[in-house]
């Protein structure tokens, strides 16, 4: 990471002991690096800081039989999470930027202790409640900041203190999105180097395979409603009669029902928007308000099923509901992608 405050499109930190590994690309931060405008980053404050280094990195199978059946083996460390600082009191750390809006990512666990719940804040509000549940569990979420005087400030506040193991700044792009995508991935799951070791099963879609029409293809993608309950994996093929069926729900006041759609792309779409209006009941036309529908997206990542330590089988799931960051969100070819 180049920190020359001008150039640096992507900054990204560690924070750990002086002797913890630093990933590549990745600026060490340790309880001794307080800030100043020559170094252009650091903590406001070094009092309180405490640092740990839990030591490499380990995929393995939980004791627990049900979660093992339901989640397979996981990773315990990463080369990001295996060394942590712990704040005792309100701190925040600061990097010398111009001024603009940014996208920090903020990520957050611990191999051994149960961490603290605490606050992140910037630009006088709060931007995350940090939840981690249990140790081993890794917190990775993104909040919007404005740098302003030539610097960003993130505040951590905390009764019981706070822990933090990296940071990632920069504005919406590609550059900030590869070194996400290929954090979240080496976290979560395996490295370059673990992935030959490891086969992925993928799922059978139970259609034959769609004969696209000539202005689906000319338009490159359909799009089809689907229950929420059903399992939509890149893999998954649509029957060709719920193509460009309407989605439904039905619903009553103080619900939250959902509506499930999806998109399956025959070629490469960039950017995707997706516009919202009124939702209309047929028969009494009776509406939900724009405002009072949010729309997420199904995120699909790998799970391991099979094996642990250095070798074993994984498939492709749909695991979570995630907000999209922006206005419109990237679409891969030959796949399907749903959305509610």
């Amino acid at each position: 990471m180049a920190t020359n405050r001008q150039a640096a499109k992507v900054a990204a930190f560690q924070f750990g002991t002086p002797t913890s590994v630093t990933r590549t690309g990745f600026v060490k931060v340790t309880v001794n690096d307080v800030f100043t405008p020559e170094k252009s980053y650091g903590f406001q404050s070094t009092e309180g800081l405490l640092c740990y280094d839990r030591g490499g990195s380990e995929i393995a199978l939980p004791e627990d039989k049900y979660t093992a059946s339901a989640y397979g083996a996981y990773r315990t460390t990463s080369d990001l999470t295996c060394a942590l600082i712990e704040g005792e009191s309100e701190n925040a750390f600061q990097v010398a930027l111009p001024e603009g809006e940014y996208t920090v990512w903020l990520i957050a666990g611990d191999a051994e202790w149960d961490p603290p719940l605490f606050e992140v804040w910037a630009n006088g509000e709060k931007k995350l409640d940090v939840r981690i549940p249990r140790a081993r569990f890794v917190f990775m979420e993104p909040f919007q900041a404005r740098a302003t005087d030539g610097r960003l400030r993130i505040e951590f506040k905390g009764p019981h203190g706070w822990i933090l193991n990296g940071l990632v700044i920069g504005q919406e792009g590609l550059g900030l999105a590869e070194v996400i995508t290929k954090l979240e991935r080496d976290i979560f799951f395996l490295t370059e180097q673990e992935l030959p070791n490891w086969h992925e099963v993928k799922f059978e879609s139970a259609n034959p395979p769609l004969d696209w029409s000539a202005s689906e293809q000319q338009k490159g993608y359909v799009v089809f409603p689907v229950d929420y309950t059903e399992l939509v994996t890149p893999t998954f093929v649509p029957a060709r009669p719920i193509i460009g069926k309407p989605a439904t729900t039905f619903a009553t006041p103080g619900e939250f029902e959902p509506a499930t759609f999806c998109v399956s792309s025959h070629e490469d779409l960039g950017h995707v928007t997706v516009e919202l209006s009124d939702f209309v009941a047929e028969g009494t036309r009776r509406t939900i308000a724009q405002e009072n529908v949010k729309v997420g997206i199904v995120r699909c990542w790998p799970q391991r099923v099979s094996g642990w330590g250095g070798k074993g089988e994984y498939r492709v799931v749909p695991e979570m509901i995630k907000r999209p960051r922006a206005a419109s969100v990237t679409s891969p070819p030959a796949r399907s992608s749903s959305g509610g």
